[in-house]
């Protein structure tokens, strides 16, 4: 029975055709049901199998890699975004194929690439393939991606005009039938979320009046939902906007020193949190009532219920709201009671849970103001842990969420907590983000007191975000150089590699949150073909092992101790002879168990240049242990035992004037 992943890709390397669907079949079974993020080393492995199995000849093989990838998105991080410059096309082509049932695959993979990432750069990469591809079932599959991804990612997730609009014109033209009716889809979903500015924008593009007639037609069958169309006449005015901010405050206990300022600029800071569909009002006519409906939420919001359900619960606290539920004065400590339920919502792999969830977060820091500071206080720090994750929905609705709270919120009690991620997270997205909510704090509550004895906490940010100010900025660049380590250019990939040398030699500290990442882009380029790039490579990767956590550097090298390709075996031995003498001899002999049955493994290999590389690795641990690595070396026969201590001998003779033998006694 296959139970790692590492099985499953090695079966789906199989030549048998029932053993690479039985392969491709479990390996699905093992990302569906996953709930660990995947390493650098995984998701490279998956793709280096994925490509050979998109071109496979039987239609289900590929199928099933597409809807492996899907599955493997949400949990392969930043890791899967430096593969995209091979696998695009592939999943390109795949729109292309004979069969639908591959065509609709590879459609879903390009969503949910777009639910990782962003759907302005995969439609944007994906599309310099497919908006002109010589197979029109191609072009066809592609537009009506874009109809999907319209739908669901709106018009703020999408650069329309820019992107969408001038290929999907082009394609009106397409000489075949299906290219055509595609891109009216487009357009049916782009009025459905634009409305008439986008019917305006369409009258300025000079088309033939049949297709114009033809058009109008089919778009006067379609309700608009009156959104902005971004990127041609900007967002409707904040009146034009249903907001549950103009219903009715009565009394004044919630009152803040801004209440008047934070209410007004809630509604036009830009926070995207208004609901496509709006929710009904539910009134309720005591505290009793209230009680039970607040209790029933609570049990709507467990873990087991299905995410429909959880969704609803969430739009029913919307509708207390809406119903004047805040005008009871136990409607605060209710509140708190969901704090616990609405962390697990936040918590959520799923993005339309958390976006709802965030959506209600803002809402109710809009209503309560003031009362509702004691719950923002403890949802914040769990919202910090979703701005720096890679689905671009998710991260957004985070920030949007914490600012919108800040702004109607004081949150006194936890500005050292924001200060001290502005300075000190390892992660240079929260650290920016950080500093971004530290001065919001400034900007709207400078006025109360316990901010005006802050300012110690603000002057320590100050000097520290100097030293910091292009963390965010040299992420950003660091993984476009290793996306173009890549580039079918190899003038390209040596001169990524000159970059990565001069980031090495001038950006040790900045470069350490990406040391693993970094590394597997690395052991995969001294594979190269063109002997300088791979050569630099190694140049590089050897720089990395000898200056950077040789932990951290471990958990690369040993998954791949288990390759069955020879350089790579080759290469990553000796990059574990190269970390074995960094470290300390009880830090290695703990380390042992990970690596020895690999390479003893390595060790009856066909390859003598493999079996040449694991004596020295073994010959080193043996200098750096001594004697005390002998009944490690029990599986070994007499010959191989004997090459090990021969040559560990000579070389620590060599070394120090001893051999290892006299140096133990």
């Amino acid at each position: 029975m296959i139970t790692t992943m590492e099985e499953a890709i090695e079966m789906v390397q199989a030549k048998d055709t029932k053993e690479r669907m039985a392969g491709v079949e479990r390996l699905q079974q093992l990302l569906e049901h996953s709930t660990k993020s995947m390493s650098a080393t995984e998701v490279s492995n998956l793709v280096d199998a994925s490509m050979s199995l998109l071109k496979d000849n039987n239609f289900r093989v590929s199928q099933g890699a597409l809807q492996a990838l899907a599955f493997a998105a949400s949990l392969s991080g930043e890791h899967l975004k430096l593969h995209f410059n091979a696998l695009l096309p592939a999943i390109v082509e795949r729109l292309g194929d004979g069969k639908q049932p591959v065509r609709d695959a590879a459609r879903r993979l390009l969503l949910a690439l777009m639910e990782v990432s962003s759907p302005t750069i995969i439609v944007e990469r994906a599309g310099s393939y497919a908006w002109t591809h010589k197979n029109w079932r191609v072009r066809e599959e592609f537009a009506r991606t874009v109809a999907s991804a319209i739908s669901l990612f709106a018009a703020t997730e999408l650069p329309f005009q820019r992107l969408v609009l001038p290929s999907v014109l082009h394609l009106l033209e397409d000489s075949n039938s299906n290219a055509r009716e595609a891109a009216i889809l487009c357009f049916e979903e782009m009025y459905h979320q634009g409305g008439p500015q986008f019917r305006e924008e369409l009258q300025r593009h000079n088309l033939r009046p049949s297709q114009l007639k033809e058009i109008n037609a089919r778009l006067e069958k379609i309700e608009p939902k009156m959104r902005a169309f971004e990127g041609m006449t900007g967002h409707f005015a904040p009146s034009e906007i249903k907001s549950s901010s103009s219903l009715p405050v009565i009394g004044n206990k919630r009152n803040s020193p801004k209440t008047k300022t934070v209410r007004e600029s809630s509604l036009t800071a830009g926070d995207n949190d208004v609901t496509e569909k709006p929710v009904d009002p539910i009134k309720v006519y005591s505290e009793k009532e209230l009680v039970r409906e607040m209790d029933k939420i609570a049990g709507m919001l467990t873990p087991e219920q299905d995410w429909s359900v959880r969704i609803a619960a969430m739009q029913k606290v919307e509708g207390l709201v809406f119903g004047g539920a805040p005008d009871y004065g136990c409607f605060p400590a209710l509140l708190k009671q969901l704090v616990g339920p609405l962390t697990v919502q936040l918590s959520d792999r799923r993005s339309s849970i958390v976006k709802q969830a965030c959506h209600l977060l803002s809402l109710l820091s809009k209503e309560l103001l003031g009362d509702f500071e004691a719950c923002a206080e403890l949802l914040i720090p769990v919202l910090f842990k979703l701005v720096v994750i890679t689905v671009l929905v998710i991260a957004e609705s985070a920030d949007n969420c914490i600012k919108t709270m800040l702004r109607n919120c004081k949150v006194a009690r936890i500005l050292p907590r924001i200060v001290d991620c502005a300075k000190n997270d390892r992660n240079a997205v929260l650290r920016a983000r950080c500093c971004d909510y530290a001065l919001l704090v400034l900007e709207y509550w400078a006025d109360a007191p316990e901010i005006q004895r802050s300012a110690d906490l603000y002057e320590d940010l100050i000097k520290c975000c100097v030293g910091d100010a292009m963390s965010e900025y040299f992420n950003q660049i660091l993984t476009g150089v290793l996306e173009v380590l890549d580039d079918p250019d190899s003038s390209v990939r040596e001169l990524a590699l000159a970059v990565i040398v001069e980031m090495l030699s001038n950006q040790k500290d900045t470069l350490e949150d990406s040391v693993e990442t970094l590394l597997e882009k690395l052991l995969h380029a001294t594979k190269d073909l063109v002997a300088k790039v791979s050569s630099e490579a190694d140049r590089c990767a050897t720089i990395v092992l000898s200056q950077y956590d040789p932990y951290r550097c471990l958990t690369v090298v040993v998954p791949l101790l288990v390759s069955e390709d020879e350089k790579t075996l080759v290469t990553c031995i000796g990059c574990l002879t190269k970390l074995v003498g960094r470290l300390p001899p009880e830090e290695l002999m703990a380390q042992l168990p990970s690596f020895l049955p690999a390479l003893f493994d390595a060790f009856g290999n066909q390859s003598a240049d493999v079996r040449k590389t694991v004596v020295f690795c073994l010959v080193d641990i043996y200098i750096v242990l001594g004697k005390a690595f002998l009944p490690y070396l029990g599986s070994l026969s007499s010959t191989q035992l004997r090459l090990v201590t021969i040559y560990a001998n000579r070389i620590s003779q060599a070394r120090s004037g001893a051999s290892v033998e006299s140096k133990n006694a």
